[in-house]
């Protein structure tokens, strides 16, 4: 419910109301209003910054993910999808966990990587990386592709305000979107 006020603005608020017996008889009232306008402020601003987000990684031919402390992708691109050879975004694994019930992951060596030799691991332990080798292979379709990445932890001035990172962002250059063009 919204409300204007005389110098023209809207106020928005919750309001909750009637008393209804189990037979759906009204037996009374309590009227609570509460000023939501700034909540709305702050959820219109957040859809705007999240539409911005998501226009920003769809429009990335660099496959790319964010993570938080946890291993849990928040968001991620349909190029980091392909990347890791599923059909779209929907199919993608969300979880750092669930890489490795599929996914083996070579050093330059030719050696089986550690999961704390991946790339979450190594980003959320602050390091940063410029052009780190790396061989990959779906165990379930034996599939080989091997990638450059680029490591790169929260910025100094985010990172003071977080006794840890929060976010990573990795990204995967040169894995390409199937059809995507670049252009100036």
């Amino acid at each position: 419910m919204w409300t204007q006020k005389k110098d023209g603005t809207y106020t928005w608020g919750l309001v909750n109301a009637p008393f209804h017996r189990e037979n759906g008889i009204v037996v009374g009232a309590s009227v609570a209003a509460h000023d939501i306008t700034e909540r709305r402020a702050v959820e219109d601003a957040l859809r705007k910054t999240t539409a911005k987000l998501e226009a920003a990684l769809s429009s990335m031919t660099d496959a790319v993910f964010i993570s938080d402390l946890d291993g849990n992708f928040v968001n991620f691109n349909e190029a980091f999808a392909t990347f890791h050879k599923f059909k779209n975004k929907a199919e993608c694994a969300k979880s750092l966990a669930d890489y490795p019930h599929f996914l083996d992951v070579y050093l330059p060596g030719g050696d089986l990587a550690p999961l704390d030799q991946w790339a979450v691991p190594r980003a959320l332990r602050g390091e940063a990386a410029m052009n780190s080798e790396y061989t990959l292979r779906r165990k379930d379709t034996g599939e080989s592709w091997g990638r450059q990445l680029q490591l790169r932890p929260p910025p100094q001035r985010v990172r003071r305000h977080f006794s840890a990172p929060s976010w990573l962002l990795v990204t995967f250059p040169g894995a390409r979107r199937p059809n995507a063009r670049c252009g100036m």
